[in-house]
C-alpha cells in the first residue's frame, strides 16, 4: 500500500514530479490515439519511454497497465489506486507473455512466407524443386 501524501508536496519529491508528469504524458497519448494522431502519439510515446528511464534511475519502475493507468513502485502517491495497477511482477509477466506470443506469431508468419516464396513459380514457370531437378547432373549414356 502506497502513502498517499498532499498534492503539495509534488513539487518538493522528485519522484512524484515524475510520477505527475507520466500520468499527464499518458493521459495525451490517450487523446492523441483516439483521435488517431499517430505523429501525437508517438512523441507522447516517446516522452512516457523517457520518463520510465528517469524513474528507473530513480530506482523505481513506471508504466501504462492494460487498463491505460499508470502503475509505479514508487512508496508515496498522491491518487489512490489500487495495489493490483502497481504490481510491476505481476504487469512485467503479462508483458512477456504477450511478447512471446506476438514473437511465435511473427515466427509462424515468416515461415510461411517463407515456405510459400519457396513454392512460387519463378519468371519461367518454375519452382525451386523444378529448378534443382533441372540442374541435377545428368548421368553418362552407356
Amino acid at each position: 500500500m502506497k502513502e498517499i501524501v498532499s498534492k503539495e508536496t509534488i513539487p518538493s519529491d522528485p519522484c512524484l514530479m515524475l510520477v505527475k508528469a507520466f500520468r499527464i504524458a499518458n493521459k495525451r497519448a490517450g487523446e492523441a490515439k483516439r483521435e488517431n494522431n499517430a505523429e501525437s502519439y508517438n512523441e507522447w510515446c516517446g516522452k512516457l519511454r523517457y520518463l520510465a528511464q528517469e524513474a528507473e534511475g530513480r530506482s523505481f519502475k513506471i508504466w501504462v497497465n492494460e487498463n491505460g493507468k499508470t502503475g509505479h513502485t514508487y512508496g508515496k502517491d498522491y491518487k489512490p489506486s489500487l495495489d493490483a495497477e502497481n504490481d510491476w511482477e505481476a504487469y512485467s509477466a503479462r508483458a512477456t507473455e504477450r511478447m512471446n506470443a506476438m514473437m511465435g506469431s511473427i515466427g509462424e508468419i515468416v515461415a510461411r512466407r517463407r515456405e510459400a516464396e519457396n513454392q512460387a513459380p519463378d519468371a519461367t514457370g518454375h519452382t525451386p524443386d523444378d529448378v534443382e531437378l533441372d540442374n541435377e547432373p545428368e548421368t553418362p549414356e552407356s
